[in-house]
């Protein structure tokens, strides 16, 4: 069984999206939903999107499977690598939320230690809350925890202020060097940075009573 960590390290090296054009390939998780239906998973994919990693996403009908297209935490990393920034995707986690303020990971896993995808895992432990965060400002949500060399700050920041510019707001916060962030370490002369996850909309539609039957990538080009 291929570890996490080796399967987000291969997709970022494949991906190829340019975040100064918005052109080329980007990575792709296609959740497969049963207890839905189109409507249902566009509605609440649409007004999502902030809890995304992008605005892009897309909906397919599979005779009684729905198939939930969302630009992955991988092309993040890719971006970034491309760039020459060495990142490292450390793992995913539920976040506390407070009066719409992210406070702490209240679970953890890092992608080293396991070859299941954790989002999968908190949405079917039941460990998200998502509906209640958007409509309360209290809840809690996905993550991903990257990590990237303090001398490459000013990179890092570059990149992420054009995929702003490209309408992608998934970036929570960009630690400080040396220092935790939301509650988790970070290795020595790295910072952290928080960003949500493409798993957001999917763990909202879970919530509602829709069910995920599995998660596949694929490498496509940005053109939904």
């Amino acid at each position: 069984m291929e570890l996490a960590s080796t399967r987000l390290a291969r997709l970022m090296c494949e991906q190829s999206f340019n975040p100064k054009d918005g052109s080329g390939k980007v990575v792709v998780s296609i959740y497969a939903l049963k207890n839905l239906d189109v409507k249902q998973a566009f509605k609440k994919c649409e007004a999502l999107t902030d809890l995304a990693v992008s605005p892009h996403f897309k909906i397919e009908r599979r005779k009684d499977t729905v198939l939930v297209f969302m630009l992955s935490q991988a092309t993040i990393g890719g971006i970034l690598l491309r760039g020459g920034i060495p990142v490292t995707l450390k793992g995913c986690g539920v976040v506390q939320v407070k009066d719409g303020e992210a406070l702490r990971f209240v679970e953890f896993l890092e992608y080293e230690g396991t070859t299941v995808e954790p989002d999968l895992i908190f949405m079917d432990l039941g460990l998200t809350a998502v509906n209640q965060m958007v409509s309360t400002g209290n809840g809690k949500i996905i993550a991903s925890f990257l990590e990237v060399p303090v001398a490459a700050r000013d990179a890092a920041e570059e990149a992420l202020e054009m995929l702003t510019a490209q309408g992608f707001k998934c970036v929570i916060q960009l630690g400080e060097p040396n220092m935790p962030l939301l509650g988790m370490p970070v290795a020595s002369e790295h910072i952290a940075i928080a960003i949500t996850s493409e798993a957001n909309p999917i763990a909202a539609l879970v919530e509602d009573g829709a069910t995920v039957k599995s998660k596949t990538y694929r490498i496509l080009e940005l053109n939904f």
